[in-house]
């Protein structure tokens, strides 16, 4: 397989989990779709980096690509939504299974609650939108309602590879990326074992 097949393969495989993989896990109503989109979140800046993603890489993705969730302020002043994703988002649901960050996390600045979850459904009759400061057990948190947050994510990954498209650097990075850790949807050429 040719670089530009294999990249015109990713392209069409991250486009059809955003935009028919991900919708049929939301539909359920289930926090299922939070961890299925932490780990998509990541795989994306693990594909961008060309590596594996460190904590501060990770803050830099949300910021370069999801630029509305950097300008979040918490009520208390903090503007670090893309810090307490990492830990809340990428360490605590896709790794601990859990919205709290680890003991690590929040000696490093994670907090507890400092995003909720819940679908449309739950916030319907208040009318609270996706990212809006909202007070959980006395805490204020970033609210995050999973159709918006899929919405997001599909934006996410049109702007990536619209991007990728255009440079070779970035392009380079995705498939040194696929290449070494093919993804979990099938139909690309495994790694070879040395």
């Amino acid at each position: 397989m040719t670089n530009t097949q294999l990249f015109k393969l990713t392209r069409k495989k991250f486009k059809w989990i955003a935009e028919n993989e991900l919708p049929k896990i939301c539909k359920n109503g289930s926090p299922w779709i939070f961890l299925c989109a932490s780990a998509y979140l990541n795989f994306l800046s693990n594909l961008v980096n060309g590596s594996e993603t460190t904590g501060y890489q990770y803050v830099q993705f949300i910021k370069t690509y999801l630029p509305k969730y950097n300008t979040f302020v918490y009520p208390q002043g903090q503007q670090d939504l893309p810090e307490q994703m990492y830990y809340v988002l990428r360490c605590g649901i896709t790794h601990a299974y859990s919205l709290f960050p680890d003991g690590r996390g929040l000696k490093r600045g994670g907090r507890k609650r400092s995003i909720t979850l819940c679908h449309k459904e739950a916030v319907r009759k208040e009318a609270q939108p996706h990212l809006m400061a909202v007070n959980v057990a006395g805490t204020q948190a970033a609210l995050f309602v999973a159709e918006d947050f899929l919405n997001d994510l599909q934006m996410l990954t049109r702007r990536v590879f619209q991007k990728a498209a255009k440079n070779n650097s970035l392009r380079k990075k995705i498939l040194n990326w696929v290449k070494a850790h093919p993804p979990i949807t099938g139909g690309f050429p495994m790694a070879k074992i040395s």
